[in-house]
């Protein structure tokens, strides 16, 4: 993409870019649109804070336009390196071995002036000691709030929004009006990621008291609010979220194992999927909308890092998320319908037999014996 597409890409997105390019003065231009930046970021911050907010800021966006493998090698065996797809991973292979290659990995190690940076023992130099913060809340590193923001929610009593047994009622608009109270009592600290129709997945009234924040990349703004400690809901149809697998995947990896193995980190809020199915009925699009493998993939994580809950109906969805909203360290999934189901417990049997499920909770399967073809099954939860 030339520099107009770029633009034009971006500021499509709602951004204001700006395009760093200058390979003579590369540090220098650099500088100038981190600066120029941080001017505007303070520009839109002071405007909200003074009761007359930008309607529709366009944030700063930077685009760093370099050569791939920029400052590596520039050839080796006759073969261009920077600026090509030879410069992916690892460019010197056999450095190990190859005396060519060795003294090009010395020469691209060099140009950095480790001498500049590090004394003979590896320590640093004074030069980079002076430039250190010496006050450790200017260290982010340093800061609580960098690895122990977690603060648990404020959550309602949910039997409030409980349903009578005997009804029929969507499980999803059952939780909506309990999320929405959520929001109230916790205006900071937790919010929803929907990818999809809220209407649609009768979810609309999470929004009785609160407005819409439109983006465009939602499962990347999501783990930015998990990490600094708050709580992230995220629904979506069962069709869809297979788009978010490898995301779900690596989040995981990083937060629930490497996470959890450093000793400095804390625990943060559960990622909360909430999986809209129609696997229990044929809709007016069941045939493209059924696909229930988004499970499959949270199953195959380990044991401690997830949980996947199947309520049978609007009582115990809600009590499913009041506990999945307390929970920590967990990639948590809980599949419900859209469409009114009867509900077959009150809240005060739901809370009971949900007390018994969370430990050793089983899956038991009965084949039909009467009437059925193979493979047909019964699955009672």
């Amino acid at each position: 993409m030339d520099d107009r597409e770029l633009i034009a890409l971006f500021v499509g997105y709602g951004y204001q870019p700006r395009i760093i390019d200058d390979m003579k003065q590369i540090d220098a231009d650099f500088n100038a649109a981190l600066e120029w930046a941080l001017a505007e970021i303070r520009e839109i911050q002071k405007a909200a804070r003074s009761g007359n907010p930008i309607m529709k800021p366009r944030w700063p966006v930077l685009i760093l336009r370099t050569p791939k493998g920029w400052t590596g090698p520039k050839q080796i065996h006759g073969q261009i390196v920077e600026g090509s797809f030879n410069a992916h991973q690892v460019p010197l292979p056999a450095a190990k071995k190859d005396q060519e290659e060795l003294k090009t990995l010395n020469e691209w190690l060099s140009s950095y002036k480790p001498q500049e940076l590090f004394t003979e023992g590896g320590g640093l130099t004074d030069d980079i000691n002076a430039i250190i913060p010496r006050n450790d809340l200017k260290k982010l590193g340093q800061r609580s709030e960098v690895y122990e923001s977690y603060k648990a929610p404020k959550l309602p009593n949910w039997k409030k929004f409980g349903i009578e047994k005997g009804k029929q009622e969507s499980s999803m608009k059952a939780i909506a009006e309990f999320i929405d109270q959520v929001f109230v009592d916790n205006p900071h600290s937790v919010r929803l990621f929907s990818p999809d129709e809220l209407e649609s997945n009768k979810l609309g009234g999470t929004l009785a008291h609160t407005g819409r924040n439109c983006q465009w990349d939602q499962d990347r703004q999501r783990p930015g609010v998990h990490i600094d400690g708050r709580v992230g809901i995220f629904p979506s149809y069962e069709s869809f979220l297979g788009i978010i697998h490898t995301m779900m995947v690596q989040f995981c990896k990083f937060t629930n194992k490497m996470g959890l193995e450093t000793s400095w980190r804390r625990d943060i809020a559960s990622n909360n999927y909430i999986e809209t199915s129609t696997w229990t009925r044929q809709e007016h699009n069941g045939f493209s909308h059924q696909n229930p493998s988004f499970i499959s993939a949270v199953l195959n994580l380990k044991p401690n890092a997830d949980r996947v809950y199947l309520p049978l109906d609007a009582n115990t969805s809600l009590s499913t998320l009041n506990h999945r909203l307390k929970s920590k360290n967990y990639i948590n999934l809980m599949v419900g319908s859209k469409q009114p189901t009867p509900v077959f417990l009150s809240p005060d049997e739901a809370e009971r037999q949900l007390s018994r499920w969370w430990f050793g909770l089983e899956i038991r399967v009965y084949r039909r014996r009467e009437g059925s073809r193979c493979g047909s099954h019964w699955y009672r939860y």
